[in-house]
């Protein structure tokens, strides 16, 4: 929410430039109804795909929390005399590294767009750096909507066609969820570890609602001069053990728009430990410096990513965590029977055999309950993923559906379904990794990174 105080100012822009937009003429598009009705099943149904190797594959997460966050007196203060930006404003509110960007100039403004089909993006501006991605822009469609309803946001490097492999999250400036013509959004895109931002970047999405082959692209100009030999690189080499798990932290580095923290753990380990969890850095201030995701670099390599305080400089920085996703490395299977319908192995009673049904020609859909705390968990992804096994060794992989996750009836299960690609002969049971489980180690630790 926005502060009573800085409300008329920093939304009096957006208010008129929203009126604007929605007076434009538009040509018939989608059907609201039924865009509405696909923007629903789209909220109903939460793909998440988790790799060994994230470098191999693009995770989309839609987050649209940024219009509820504050905006404190003196970032709006140090913006007010700036012309343009009060967009910006709004949807870099409550992230300390991009409201220090903005507050220093480090907006750098591009005009580029696509449009066709009564479908307009329009790129206004971008905050860069080694790491990070965050563009502005706004969206005008043919008929009301209460979001623009993303099918395939993809980031390409525009010279040699790659895909990049990143992660992707959306912000808005208006979340009240109400149908309107026209958005101004931020896209938020982190690279993933040990991949170089390019020249330029070609964003590329596809819309529910439009045919497969419809897509807008916009070319993005990355100003790598703006940031180049802008971070700051702090030796770690500390070791913290927790639980008799240990984890070695390697090196911190503080760029413009994040603070990146490379951490190995120990092979030794008689867990796997999945993921650092409630995760915050503290300024000596005692500004926090919200965790925004992790990367992982290998099996036992993680990059975990942080708000920036680069503008700021503080004098003191401090890694804090409490939770850790873990589970003995003996437990990180599970096989299931097609013939007997039935689970064969698994870490715990937590997880409840369901249904597996054959979908398709070579595919079977396989749907688990997952036994939860909800309120601790935040269980919201699948338990297993990767290439599995059968019984003889053969090698398969996963189908085209990936992974899904809903409610079950049960307050504490969460569903996860899947597609098994059964495209040999196989004989059962079924062997599958286990990538994520709701197991913890629960117990505070600190790194001192400055």
């Amino acid at each position: 929410m926005i502060l009573p105080e800085h409300e008329h100012a920093v939304e009096a822009g957006l208010a008129s430039e929203q009126a604007a937009w929605d007076a434009a003429p538009l040509p018939n598009g989608v059907d609201e109804a039924v865009l509405r009705g696909m923007l629903r099943a789209r909220r109903t149904t939460r793909r998440r795909s988790r790799r060994a190797m994230i470098a191999a594959s693009a995770a989309v997460i839609i987050a649209l929390l940024l219009g509820m966050v504050r905006v404190s007196p003196a970032f709006a203060s140090a913006v007010a005399g700036l012309p343009g930006l009060s967009g910006i404003v709004s949807l870099v509110a409550g992230d300390q590294g991009l409201e220090g960007a903005v507050s220093n100039d480090y907006v750098q403004p591009v005009d580029a767009g696509d449009s066709h089909d009564g479908v307009t993006f329009a790129v206004k501006g971008i905050i860069a750096d080694d790491t990070r991605l965050n563009v502005f822009y706004t969206v005008k469609l043919p008929s009301a909507a209460s979001y623009v309803p993303y099918e395939e946001p993809r980031m390409y490097d525009a010279d040699t066609g790659e895909a990049l492999p990143v992660s992707i999250s959306f912000g808005a400036v208006d979340t009240s969820g109400k149908p309107k013509k026209a958005f101004q959004e931020r896209m938020d895109v982190s690279i993933s570890a040990g991949h170089a931002m390019p020249e330029r970047v070609r964003m590329s999405v596809k819309l529910m609602g439009y045919p497969e082959e419809k897509t807008w692209n916009v070319v993005i100009p990355i100003d790598k001069a703006r940031f180049a030999d802008m971070k700051e690189t702090i030796p770690l080499a500390q070791t913290v053990t927790v639980q008799g798990q240990r984890m070695r932290f390697a090196q911190a580095v503080v760029h413009p728009t994040s603070i990146t923290v490379d951490v190995a753990f120990d092979e030794a380990n008689s867990m796997k430990l999945f993921s650092l969890s409630d995760l915050r850095i503290v300024t000596d201030t005692g500004e926090v410096l919200r965790s925004y995701g992790s990367t992982q670099v290998s099996p036992d390599k993680m990059k975990l990513q942080f708000e920036s305080a680069f503008f700021a400089k503080p004098k003191h920085l401090t890694l804090i965590g409490s939770k850790i996703m873990a589970l003995d490395k003996s437990k990180l299977e599970l096989a299931l029977d097609l013939g007997q319908q039935r689970l064969v192995k698994s870490p715990d009673d937590r997880v409840r055999f369901i249904a597996a049904e054959k979908t398709g020609a070579d595919v079977y859909t396989v749907k688990l309950g997952v036994k939860t705390n909800r309120d601790r968990d935040n269980f919201n992804f699948t338990i297993v993923d990767g290439a599995f096994h059968d019984a003889a060794g053969t090698e398969f992989q996963f189908g085209s559906l990936r992974t899904s996750t809903d409610n079950g009836a049960d307050e504490d299960e969460v569903i996860t379904t899947f597609e098994a690609k059964l495209d040999k002969p196989f004989t059962n049971p079924l062997t599958f990794p286990i990538v994520n489980y709701p197991s913890w180690i629960e117990q505070p630790f600190e790194v001192k990174l400055k």
